[in-house]
């Protein structure tokens, strides 16, 4: 049923008044103070990792300079870095990178890109992944996202 044009008008004027006040009262109202965004804090990442009979597990933060983040040692033979960005939001991801540790410099031997919405599965977002090096010898890790 179709109302008719007095009280449909009434309804839009009023939620016109109500929508202002409740921006008036956080503060937003003016047009000299812009409305800040209120933005949900960016998911936990925690990611286990294990070579050589050693388990680790870290808690990944988003970094603001993803060149800073430092590698980690797994075991003798390899090493991880996980990159975790989340500002732009469109570029937001987490990157792993899996290096074998030589007598020169280390060599990439695996790299990983996930997208969020990361989706909380069996073997965490990542799944279990397994990397090896030219002997033989493996490195395996899952990454899970912990809500705060």
């Amino acid at each position: 049923m179709r109302r008719p044009w007095p009280v449909a008008r009434a309804r839009t004027a009023f939620r016109r008044v109500a929508v202002t006040s409740v921006a008036g009262i956080i503060g937003c109202a003016a047009p000299a103070r812009p409305c800040p965004l209120v933005t949900a804090p960016a998911p936990r990442v925690e990611c286990t990792y294990s070579a050589d009979g050693d388990s680790t597990t870290v808690r990944v933060e988003p970094a603001a300079d993803p060149y800073a983040v430092p590698e980690l040692p797994a075991g003798d033979r390899f090493a991880i870095k996980f990159v975790y960005v989340t500002t732009p939001s469109d570029l937001s991801s987490l990157r792993v990178y899996t290096f074998q540790r030589t007598n020169g410099a280390p060599v990439i031997v695996h790299e990983a890109q996930y997208l969020p919405p990361f989706v909380a599965g069996r073997g965490g977002f990542t799944g279990r992944q397994l990397v090896y090096d030219d002997d033989g010898r493996e490195l395996a890790y899952a990454c899970v996202w912990v809500e705060r």
